[in-house]
């Protein structure tokens, strides 16, 4: 299929691509446009090179591209679909006045340090031209990441869950990290007015490293579609760690999710932290309100923070030690998984009555292995 598609595009390509480039249009993205750039990457060091940034520019200054550029991703996650190999829309960024001439392709310095400096090549303005020096990826090579393209028509990426809880990059950036089980079910929306292509979706954990690993999304994992059938504008997909029989590392992982339309590509990257050893609280599990008025509070929340998914039993004891209420929740549900629990309770006991005013002492059992958790108490006032 995606043969095909690319079949289509070249064809699209050479009734639109001279015209386009002899009439150099103006810095508005009016048109579709289409001009491919493809060629080869080596890699000496056998370190990696599917999803690292390959850039089409025209100059740098001082390791920096200077005005537009176009890019693509290396390998599978990419235009071309192949290891080793990319294929970049040079019509991709309206400030980049293409024209037949001399222009550079380069590859961004990854985390690992790794890149590949620039090689020229020629555009013909026949609407297709491969690169004939292989990119060769090298420590200390390559190029500045480049700034953030315009975003006109670009799908935007939203709405990023890991489990049931919303990714806070706000939060992360203020050093609070965010806690993810080492098989998280991750989901998250494409959405763009211009359309996205469900066949460049794609997530890659820990992008430009030799350890990199890249899913792309299947039609499996896509769960809905919203507008047109062949350029639908929203597309929820879901990648399930646990079903792909795949684990994250321990540690701070970087989690990149990629989409893109014929205006170009984008990318949303999320910092998650995958505890070690065994299962446990993180800090002292609270309840809110604190206290309790139960004249004007219908509810309260009780929020722990786990390293694990694991089932959980959360018991609340009277001062005489009567249990009035025991609530089990499922491991990677709410009360269950890795990260931020938030559990309400009605303030009904388990024998049906309204609790009455008192001090209240809670405990978090793990399921699996009886072994307490954790406990905390509250006071209900009249």
């Amino acid at each position: 299929m995606k043969r095909i598609s690319l079949i289509l595009l070249l064809v699209l390509t050479l009734a639109t691509g001279y015209w386009l480039l002899t009439t150099k249009a103006s810095a508005q993205p009016v048109y579709m446009g289409l001009y491919w750039i493809t060629g080869s990457v080596s890699d000496p060091d056998s370190v990696g090179t599917e999803g690292r940034q390959v850039c089409f520019y025209e100059r740098l200054e001082n390791n920096s591209i200077v005005g537009g550029y176009s890019d693509d991703l290396v390998g599978t996650v990419g235009l071309s679909g192949r290891t080793n190999q990319y294929m970049i829309n040079a019509l991709e960024d309206w400030r980049l006045d293409i024209a037949p001439g001399k222009y550079y392709v380069a590859i961004v310095q990854g985390s690992d340090g790794y890149g590949a400096d620039p090689v020229e090549v020629t555009v013909t303005g026949q609407g297709y031209d491969i690169v004939g020096q292989n990119l060769v990826l090298m420590r200390g090579a390559g190029i500045n990441p480049p700034a953030e393209r315009p975003t006109f028509g670009l799908p935007n990426i939203q709405n990023i869950r890991f489990g049931n809880r919303l990714y806070q990059p706000v939060l992360v950036a203020k050093g609070q990290p965010f806690i993810v089980s080492a098989q998280p079910r991750i989901s998250a929306t494409a959405a763009s007015d211009f359309g996205v292509d469900r066949s460049r979706l794609a997530m890659v954990v820990n992008a430009g490293t030799a350890q990199a690993k890249t899913y792309t999304i299947s039609s499996s994992q896509i769960v809905r579609s919203a507008g047109p059938s062949d350029n639908p504008t929203e597309v929820d997909f879901v990648i399930d760690l646990s079903v792909e029989k795949d684990t994250l590392p321990e540690g701070d992982q970087q989690i990149t999710f990629r989409a893109a339309n014929v205006f170009g590509s984008t990318e949303e990257v999320c910092t998650v932290t995958v505890a070690g050893g065994e299962p446990r609280l993180i800090g002292i599990p609270i309840t809110f309100p604190s206290p309790l008025h139960l004249k004007t509070e219908k509810e309260v929340f009780f929020q722990y923070t786990m390293t694990h998914d694991i089932p959980v039993d959360l018991f609340v004891f009277d001062v005489s030690g009567r249990v009035v209420l025991k609530r089990s929740m499922n491991a990677r549900e709410e009360g269950g998984s890795a990260g931020v629990n938030k559990v309400s309770w009605n303030l009904i006991t388990d024998q049906g009555s309204l609790v009455s005013s008192g001090i209240y002492v809670f405990t978090l059992v793990n399921k699996e292995n009886g072994k307490m958790l954790g406990k905390g108490k509250f006071t209900a006032l009249p």
